[in-house]
């Protein structure tokens, strides 16, 4: 066997070898994760603040315990992530601060826990997601859940009552 040979050998042998390790240890990660993943897309007319809480049954909402996240606004696609541990199962979603906004449209929310997957549309998210009096009116257009926010005595706070992820699976 010629020298060439034998290195190129060696070369695709070390090749397989670590991609075949890399491949089995994103999917070990995958299948053992720790955390929910959530992914929502939703469009607002305003550029605005999403906010979602985490909390374990014994324990209250605790602005430690919370991942904020941009909307651009102009009706654009928003595809917000968000990671909670299964320690912390119990979620409140604020999905608007900015008072001025008058329109946020939720496509889906997609819910994972390894390889188990909950995808919500329309009235599937308020089946399980209950938005609070601060919400004027919602619809649904075009299969998408259409939220209209209001303030109430000059207080502005639209959230969904928080869920327990565990409940979706």
């Amino acid at each position: 066997m010629s020298k060439n040979l034998k290195y190129i050998l060696c070369y695709a042998v070390l090749v397989i070898g670590t991609f075949s390790f890399v491949f089995w240890k994103v999917d070990y990660n995958i299948k053992n994760s720790t955390n929910y993943n959530i992914t929502i897309v939703l469009r607002c007319k305003k550029q605005d603040i999403s906010v979602l809480w985490k909390r374990t049954q014994a324990s209250e909402f605790h602005k430690d315990h919370r991942e904020t996240r941009t909307c651009n606004g102009h009706m654009n696609n928003n595809i917000l992530h968000y990671e909670v541990p299964f320690d912390t199962p119990i979620v409140r979603w604020n999905y608007s601060r900015n008072q001025a906004q008058n329109k946020i449209v939720i496509e889906e929310i997609l819910v994972k826990k390894n390889q188990e997957k909950k995808i919500l549309k329309g009235k599937d998210i308020l089946s399980f997601f209950k938005p609070n009096r601060y919400i004027k009116q919602h619809t649904l257009e075009n299969g998408n859940l259409v939220l209209l926010p209001k303030a109430i005595n000059g207080k502005y706070a639209p959230f969904f009552h928080e869920l327990d992820l565990g409940t979706l699976f």
